[in-house]
């Protein structure tokens, strides 16, 4: 798909410029955020200039104002709702509100570059330096970190977003954000606490969510604290792009009781700044268009990044032997076919083996005929159609192996699967770079080739490969809207509808419990299609490919494993030590669960949500095993709230007090048991609170921090008299 990305530049309508100094230098617009000086659609039609709070601020002294003129001041704030330095979803007073504008205002800076290095400056940040990507950081010195990866999906989103003629700065400081609550070690340390909160009754964990905590209430602003109030003051849209840049917001649903308990953000379920009486309370929306561009330079940044560290560590070389050993085993038998060798062969196998090997042998003869260009088109390219029509019997091959194991004897459907995967992944990788592979000089076997094509595929020619696919699969339809005149409100709306109508469509059919993955897989999958900023379907399937080999071969390869699980053990036993000696925790997490646990209103609202868990899970549980037929998913559920009521009451309850007649009663009575219990009793709002700044604790360590701390638990005696007299070894 070819095409002029800078043909036409969309008209805006409507749109006039602030004559405001700062207002000139800090607009950028664009048909879907209009406009961003002052970070309100329209401002120019909605406010005179005059008014305007950035025009009123000039050459004044808020001291020197009367209290009428202050309330104008605020009126004026107060219409730019999304304004960062409004922190308008804070109680404040007028003299706060203007005090916090006066104190932030930045002449030559735009208001989300001061959010970007706001959230730079923070130790958040920082860490993420230590904190694994795939590899363990202490792996190798070139591994890519947590902050690596980050500055590479801004510069790819900052590439997106200006061809895309979204705002730039936005996508910059959700990008450089994105993954700053990641807790260490990657996904394998999130899982370890998600599965830990479980299982403890606590709710569950997202990083996405806690990056939204990080910044929204663990760190503070210099111009915040002394107020009394939590958080950077960052601006609501960037709090969205943050939230949503991950798919498993949405499988996941993070507007239910259990993410709430880890962070309530109800403001963000909702697209910022569109209408909210039309959607839902209780689901989780698609945000505007820089949230989706984060999303997918997500994606980018570690399929192109990922590819290339399974490469260098010498899992490809692995794979290319393996393929060569079973091609060097198929010719054997092509050649001794009718000798008494292989007469154990079932007719199916045999049938399917000529196939490959006839299909393999015409890919050759395309490779070496004078057919070869680097510029080609992938539907008539001979060379592409025979790697397709290879790829096409080893997968008829593979799922024939599965329905008739007792007929493949030669070998095994794991030989099969890994043959398919490499010839696959080398058609994703020609469809998106179309770049074919290259004589290499003299009569080289075919396998070798690629394995070199492969290995050339790096970041280099990878990430700028999908971003212009990206850009030219969207971009027409982009400009349809911008031509139109459409708002940003009506392309959410518009993302959002076939969102929804994806979603009912699979809890129609068989999504039936957030625990079935195949469902959460789908429902990722729909997702995706429904934002605007999507690939077309060829290039969907190509980076989807892509995405499954690497994760197939790479993250679940032992390497990988290894290193996960000893993640998992690291990450384990910190957060029981900490759960079982929580006075061990630095003083000023100490300080933190002293607060929250006194304050009344807090127990309250936890206490509220904690029933509201409780009951959605038992739900859950009920309707898994209406579908499944049987009584095990409620059964352990049932298990993990006795066993969580019998150590906070310390009383020995057993499963004879909810004995019923049928099962719904059963239902029934344990589900109001369980909800009187929780909310006639502080202890496990308490414990709850307290388990959930245990993983805020843990989830902001870095690797090294926690490699650390579970060398103090786990060492000898004179190791652990030598900690205690390390300074601030228990304050860090």
């Amino acid at each position: 798909m070819e095409m002029n990305l800078i043909e036409k530049t969309p008209v805006l309508k409507n749109i006039e410029s602030c004559t405001h100094n700062s207002a000139i230098l800090c607009k950028q617009l664009n048909c879907f955020t209009n406009s961003y000086a002052l970070k309100y659609p329209n401002c120019c039609d909605l406010i005179n200039c005059d008014n305007c709070p950035y025009s009123l601020r000039d050459n004044k002294n808020i001291d020197d104002l009367n209290q009428d003129e202050k309330k104008k001041w605020k009126s004026a704030l107060e219409k730019f709702y999304i304004t960062p330095e409004n922190v308008l979803h804070k109680e404040l007073d007028i003299e706060q509100t203007l005090k916090i504008f006066s104190d932030l205002f930045d002449d030559y800076r735009t208001p989300f570059r001061k959010e970007e290095e706001r959230i730079i400056y923070t130790e958040a940040f920082r860490r993420l330096q230590y904190k694994t990507q795939v590899m363990i950081n202490s792996a190798s010195d070139d591994q890519r970190t947590r902050l690596l990866h980050s500055l590479e999906v801004q510069k790819i989103s900052r590439k997106i977003a200006v061809a895309l003629k979204a705002n730039y700065e936005l996508t910059d400081a959700i990008a450089i954000a994105h993954d700053i609550g990641h807790s260490p070690f990657g996904h394998a340390g999130e899982r370890k606490i998600k599965l830990f909160l479980e299982n403890e009754m606590a709710g569950s964990f997202s990083h996405a969510l806690q990056s939204v905590k990080v910044i929204d209430f663990l760190c503070s602003h210099r111009a915040l604290k002394p107020m009394g109030l939590r958080g950077l003051g960052i601006s609501d849209l960037v709090l969205e792009g943050i939230l949503k840049h991950d798919s498993d917001s949405f499988s996941d649903n993070m507007a239910t009781s259990a993410f709430r308990l880890q962070y309530e953000c109800d403001r963000l379920y909702k697209p910022v700044g569109a209408n909210p009486a039309q959607y839902n309370d209780n689901e989780i929306y698609i945000g505007g268009i820089e949230s989706q561009i984060v999303c997918w330079a997500d994606k980018i940044a570690y399929m192109s990044h990922d590819w290339e560290e399974f490469v260098d560590v010498g899992l490809l070389e692995v794979m290319v032997s393996r393929i060569n050993e079973i091609i060097i085993q198929m010719n054997d038998f092509i050649e001794n076919s009718d000798k008494a060798k292989y007469e154990y062969l079932e007719n199916i196998e045999s049938e399917n083996l000529n196939k490959i090997n006839e299909t393999f042998k015409n890919l050759k003869e395309h490779f070496y005929s004078d057919n070869y260009s680097h510029k080609f088109d992938n539907k008539n390219d001979l060379f592409v159609k025979k790697l397709t029509d290879l790829i096409n019997i080893l997968k008829e091959t593979v799922e024939l192996q599965q329905k008739h194991p007792n007929s493949f004897l030669l070998f095994s459907n794991e030989q099969y699967k890994i043959m398919h995967s490499f010839f696959s992944v080398a058609y994703a990788w020609i469809i998106i770079t179309k770049v074919k592979p290259k004589d290499i000089g003299g009569k080289i076997d075919i396998i070798f080739v690629i394995y070199k094509y492969l290995c050339e595929t790096t970041a280099h020619r990878t990430v700028p490969a999908l971003i212009k696919t990206l850009i030219a699969s969207c971009y027409h339809e982009l400009y349809e809207f911008n031509i139109e005149g459409k708002s940003s409100e009506e392309l959410i709306k518009y993302c959002n509808k076939l969102w929804e109508i994806s979603k009912n469509t699979i809890k129609n059919s068989e999504y039936k419990s957030k625990l079935c993955s195949e469902s959460k897989k789908r429902l990722k999958d729909e997702l995706k299609k429904s934002f605007i900023v999507c690939f077309d379907p060829e290039y969907y399937n190509a980076v989807n490919c892509i995405g499954k080999f690497i994760h197939e071969e790479f993250i679940e390869s032992t390497r990988v494993r290894f290193m996960t699980k000893k993640a998992e053990i690291i990450i384990g036993k910190l957060l029981k030590f900490y759960y079982s000696n929580y006075h061990m925790l630095p003083l000023k997490y100490r300080k933190r669960i002293e607060l929250e646990t006194s304050l009344s209103e807090n127990i309250n609202r936890i206490k509220y949500l904690l029933q509201q868990y409780y009951k959605e899970i038992i739900e859950e549980a009920i309707i898994e095993d209406e579908c499944s037929g049987n009584n095990a998913r409620f059964e352990h559920v049932k298990k993990l709230i006795i066993k969580k009521i019998n150590s906070i009451l310390q009383e020995n309850i057993d499963d004879s007090k909810f004995d019923a007649t049928n099962d719904e009663e059963k239902y029934q009575k344990f589900k109001n048991e369980v909800c009187n219990t929780i909310i006639s009793n502080e202890a496990f709002a308490k414990d709850a609170i307290k388990l959930r700044i245990i993983a805020d604790y843990i989830s902001g360590m870095t690797d090294r921090m926690a490699e650390k701390k579970y060398n103090e638990i786990c060492s000898s005696s004179t190791q652990w008299s030598r900690a205690f007299t390390e300074r601030g070894t228990f304050n860090i």
